[in-house]
Formats: structure tokens, C-alpha cells, sequence
């Protein structure tokens, strides 16, 4: 009565199955977007922090990374979406690469990378409250010391732990 089904129509009912499966995978993706982004950007901005308070250096292949993982998901991201993802990351790298000529190379410039990538991340609404947030509290905290020894003017003060409080700033106020 019941035939063996051919090899073609049971390829045919899994094709159709995954399809169904890739389908509400990239539902809830697409539901998740921002809080996968906003995940993937405080995990870089903590490696980076780790890296510049350790060794006063932040990892071009971390930003490299990073940026292109943000740029990726920023397509599939419909609150911020693709222009205001990179206006957001454009912004912050020009902000800081003028504070970085004006200062004459006070700021880093793996800092600039990195506040460009995590731009990126924001949009350009999260990326300014976060510049803002940023450096008040690197302000504040560079008074702190020069109000507790002179000496510490001319004190490197690894600039990647603000940026991280600035975008969890901008992420949850």
C-alpha cells in the first residue's frame, strides 16, 4: 500500500524543515539583535580595558574584530540600522582622533580605533552620551590623582576602562 519514499522527496521535507528552523532562528535574532550587540560590545570593551590597564596598549585585531562583527550586525538591527551604525562610529573615531592631534597624542590611538568600533555599536545618539559620560568620568578621575600627588600629571591613565563606563552608560540610562 505505502511505497518507499524516494530519496528526493525525503531531501525535500528536510530542506523544507530547516528552512522552517533557519526561519525562527533568525526571528529571534532579529528579536535579540540589540541585546547580542550590546553583549558583543561591553565583552570587547572588557578585553580591551583588561589590555590597557595591563599593558597601556589595545589590540588592533580586537577592534579589526570587533568592527566588523558590529558592522554585521548592525544590518540586521532594526532600532539603530546600517547609516546610523556607522555615522554613530565615524563620529566618535573623528571626535577623538581631533582630541588626539589638539592633545598631541594625550589620547591613544587604539582608543580612537576602539571608540570608533564601539560607535558603531551605539549609533550616533549612544555614541555621543557615552563620549560625554567618557570623559567626565576620565575628567574626574585625572583631577582625582593630580588632587592627591602632583607627580601625576604626566601620569598615563589607560582611557578604555571610561569608554567602557561611557557605552554601559549609554546602554542602560
Amino acid at each position: 500500500m505505502w511505497e518507499k519514499p524516494s530519496k528526493r522527496a525525503i531531501l525535500l521535507v528536510r530542506c523544507a524543515s530547516l528552512r522552517y528552523r533557519m526561519e525562527d532562528v533568525m526571528e529571534y535574532l532579529t528579536d535579540n539583535i540589540r541585546l547580542i550587540s550590546h553583549l558583543l560590545v561591553v565583552i570587547i570593551l572588557i578585553a580591551a580595558a583588561a589590555s590597557d590597564i595591563r599593558e597601556h596598549r589595545i589590540p588592533d585585531k580586537l577592534v579589526l574584530a570587533g568592527t566588523a562583527a558590529g558592522l554585521v550586525l548592525a544590518t540586521f538591527n532594526p532600532q539603530i540600522g546600517l547609516l546610523d551604525s556607522f555615522i554613530g562610529g565615524v563620529t566618535a573615531g573623528l571626535v577623538l582622533l581631533l582630541t588626539y592631534y589638539v592633545t598631541k597624542g594625550g589620547l591613544g590611538l587604539g582608543d580612537v580605533k576602539l571608540f570608533g568600533c564601539t560607535g558603531i555599536y551605539l549609533g550616533l545618539e549612544g555614541t555621543v552620551s557615552a563620549l560625554v559620560a567618557a570623559s567626565v568620568l576620565g575628567g574626574l578621575y585625572s583631577l582625582l590623582l593630580i588632587c592627591m600627588d602632583r607627580d601625576n600629571k604626566k601620569r598615563e591613565i589607560p582611557f578604555a576602562p571610561f569608554i567602557l563606563a561611557g557605552a554601559l552608560a549609554a546602554i542602560f540610562l
